[in-house]
């Protein structure tokens, strides 16, 4: 059965056998879990529809003051299969430490992207800021932002690394890492395939009871 504890370990139910079965007051607890990460931010609404990100735990990293972590979420509604397009969403939240010193406040300047998709092909990505921001991080401060990717496999992972300067000497300038996040289609009863091919069939036979066609 599912229950609170799954959800607590990053288990999608949407996309686990689990949920199938899950029944009674497991099935509340996840629910209240899910209205939970709803409202407090975890699941973010973004253009009318909920994001259901996946935090891996070992996916942050510190380097000095700066904290970063990563969550990820596949959308089977934007991804197809003839052609292979998977998209995936990422969330990365930035922390400047509490107890860092007020000298060490700093701006980020630019990002360095390595992105790698499961058959080992390569592209790098660098440019300035996050998309369009370039963040003040002070003690205590946390910048989150939404960006997104897409592979021609089912799964791939990135890493890179911002550029900050100090506010106090702008020719003060450092790196800080961003942990390789991987990014994969959730484990499901088929495959990656019949999952994207189900999510499109749904479309659109719900475009058909509204009385609209066209292609996908």
């Amino acid at each position: 059965d599912l229950t609170i504890t799954d959800v607590r370990n990053n288990v999608d139910p949407w996309h686990s056998n689990a949920f199938a079965v899950s029944v009674g007051a497991s099935f509340t607890e996840w629910f209240t879990s899910y209205v939970h990460s709803v409202v407090s931010g975890g699941f973010p609404i973004i253009r009318e529809q909920i994001f259901r990100y996946v935090h891996d735990k070992t996916c942050v990293t510190r380097t000095g003051d700066i904290i970063i972590s990563v969550s990820t979420s596949f959308l089977p509604e934007l991804s197809s299969v003839h052609p292979p397009h998977y998209f995936f969403s990422y969330r990365i939240r930035i922390e400047m430490a509490k107890e860092a010193m007020p000298e060490n406040a700093c701006q980020l300047d630019s990002r360095y992207w390595k992105i790698t998709n499961a058959n080992g092909n390569v592209e790098e990505v660098q440019g300035p800021g996050v998309v369009g921001e370039f963040p003040v991080m002070r003690p205590g401060n946390v910048h989150e932002y939404t960006s997104c990717t897409t592979f021609t496999t089912p799964s791939g992972y990135m890493e890179g690394y911002y550029t900050f300067h100090r506010l106090s000497s702008k020719k003060d300038i450092f790196s800080v890492p961003i942990p390789r996040f991987h990014m994969r289609c959730p484990p499901s009863r088929g495959s990656a395939a019949r999952q994207v091919q189900s999510v499109k069939a749904r479309n659109r036979f719900n475009r058909k009871k509204k009385g609209v066609t066209g292609a996908f």
